[in-house]
C-alpha cells in the first residue's frame, strides 16, 4: 500500500485548479517531456505491465517444477513399492528352496 501511494504521489502534482476557479490546468511537471517519458510511459510499463506478468510467469514455472518433482517422487515411490512387493514374493520361495534342499 505504501509503495502504491508513493508511486502515484506525482499524479497529484500534474494538475492544479485555475486561478479563476473554472476547471484545472496542467502544471509544468505534466508538460515536462522527461516526466512524460520516464514516469508516464516507462515506469508504468515496467511496474504495471512487466512486473505482474513476469511474476505470474515465474510462479507458474515454479508450480510446474514442483508438480513434475512430485510426479517423479511418486513414480519412484511406486517403483520401490513394486520392488519390495517382488522381493517379498521372492523371499518365501527362496526359503522353501533352502528348506527343501536341506532335508
Amino acid at each position: 500500500m505504501f509503495f502504491c501511494v508513493c508511486f502515484n504521489l506525482p499524479k497529484f502534482f500534474e494538475v492544479r485548479a485555475r486561478d479563476d476557479g473554472d476547471g484545472v490546468e496542467l502544471t509544468a511537471l505534466r508538460l515536462d517531456p522527461a516526466y512524460n517519458i520516464y514516469y508516464v510511459v516507462w515506469a508504468k510499463l515496467v511496474l504495471i505491465e512487466f512486473v505482474p506478468y513476469a511474476a505470474i510467469f515465474l510462479l507458474n514455472c515454479r508450480i510446474i517444477l514442483n508438480m513434475s518433482r512430485a510426479a517423479s517422487l511418486e513414480r519412484r515411490q511406486t517403483k520401490r513399492e513394486l520392488d519390495v512387493s517382488a522381493i517379498s514374493r521372492f523371499t518365501p520361495t527362496m526359503g522353501h528352496v533352502i528348506a527343501f534342499s536341506a532335508s
